[in-house]
């Protein structure tokens, strides 16, 4: 008789247990947690399934919302980085106020214009000199960067016009 006592026990404390982890109980905070160590780990596209995961537990929608902006926001600084300016320009534009996203827009566009202005120089190398691209390409490199950093300073079209005045890139 103390057996089957024992072992309906046992059932009885396992069975509530599986019921506490089905209706949430204890599973939704251990997921909420888990969700939020995601974030403090950067790893904000897994952070954003898992809060959208919990529903409506807490504050999980918003935290879903947030998660999946700094996804966004990460995927759109190493398109800037990758020098894909034009995207990194649509997603930050796409972000609006989030984190400074709108302050980003005036920087994307001054060194998209910095490297419109290298490209440029390339061309000209390849199209009047008729020389190749690649012998040039350390040229054009460095030339981009002087001219990212006076534009920077809001003088690149200065350098620009002094680079084409003094032969240095031809027209």
């Amino acid at each position: 008789m103390k057996k089957i006592a024992r072992l309906l026990l046992i059932l009885m404390v396992v069975s509530t247990i599986a019921y506490l982890f089905a209706s949430g109980v204890l599973s939704n905070p251990i997921m909420y947690a888990r969700a939020e160590n995601f974030v403090n780990n950067g790893r904000y596209e897994e952070a954003a399934v898992a809060f959208e995961a919990l529903g409506e537990y807490r504050d999980a929608p918003e935290k879903a919302v947030e998660a999946n902006n700094n996804h966004i926001y990460n995927q759109a600084g190493s398109l800037y980085d990758k020098k894909d300016f034009r995207a990194a320009y649509n997603v930050y534009m796409g972000l609006g106020t989030f984190k400074d996203s709108a302050a980003k827009l005036p920087e994307i566009d001054d060194a998209w214009w910095a490297h419109a202005l290298a490209l440029d120089s390339l061309q000209v190398c390849e199209e009047y000199m008729g020389l190749p691209g690649a012998a040039h390409a350390a040229e054009a490199a460095v030339e981009y960067e002087r001219l990212y950093a006076a534009q920077q300073e809001g003088l690149a079209f200065t350098a620009y016009s002094e680079a084409v005045d003094s032969g240095t890139l031809m027209m």
